[in-house]
C-alpha cells in the first residue's frame, strides 16, 4: 500500500501538468510572432522549405510562408551504332519552385481552427 502511494505521489509530482488541459487561446494572446519551417510531403514544400512568420491572435492567426528551390532531373540515353559503337546523351531539366502563400485561421473554442 505505502508503495503503491508513493508511486502515485512521485507520479503527481513530476507529471502534475499532464492532468490539465492546455489553454491554447490563452497561449495564442500572450505570443506576438512565431517563426519556423512549414513541412509536408509533397514535391513544393520538400524542395522550396519555406519559412513562416505569424502573428497569433486569440481568435485569428495570419502569418506569410516564402521559399524557393531549384530541383534536378537528369535523362541518359544511349544509342548504339555498328560503326561507331555506343554513345549516350545526356539532358539536365532544372525546375525552380517558389512557394509563397498569405495564410489565415480562425479558431473556434480551444484550438480547432479554419484555415483560410
Amino acid at each position: 500500500m505505502i508503495r503503491k502511494l508513493s508511486i502515485l505521489c512521485l507520479s503527481i509530482m513530476f507529471f502534475g501538468s499532464v492532468a490539465w488541459a492546455a489553454d491554447s487561446a490563452g497561449n495564442r494572446k500572450d505570443q506576438t510572432v512565431r517563426l519556423g519551417m512549414k513541412s509536408g510531403i509533397h514535391l513544393m514544400y520538400l524542395v522550396t522549405s519555406p519559412f513562416v512568420l505569424e502573428f497569433p491572435g486569440e481568435d485569428f492567426t495570419i502569418g506569410l510562408v516564402y521559399g524557393s528551390g531549384k530541383l534536378e532531373s537528369t535523362q541518359t540515353s544511349t544509342t548504339y551504332d555498328s560503326d561507331s559503337g555506343y554513345s549516350a546523351v545526356s539532358i539536365t531539366d532544372t525546375w525552380i519552385f517558389t512557394t509563397s502563400e498569405l495564410t489565415g485561421r480562425y479558431y473556434i473554442g480551444n484550438s480547432f481552427n479554419i484555415p483560410f
